[in-house]
């Protein structure tokens, strides 16, 4: 299960940072988007491992 969510976060991180380059480029800012969704994504994995 632990192996599962770790590799679940890794992956979601690559794509923020792919998503992140992409977005640069072309000039948009969802700096803010991305914190939101990690603290939920956080909060969500805080739910499921207590």
């Amino acid at each position: 299960m632990n192996l599962l969510v770790a590799s679940l976060i890794i992956l979601l991180i690559i794509t923020n940072c792919i998503t992140c380059e992409f977005s640069h480029r072309i000039g948009f800012r969802h700096g803010e988007e991305f914190t939101e969704q990690r603290l939920k994504i956080k909060q969500n994995i805080d739910k499921m491992n207590s």
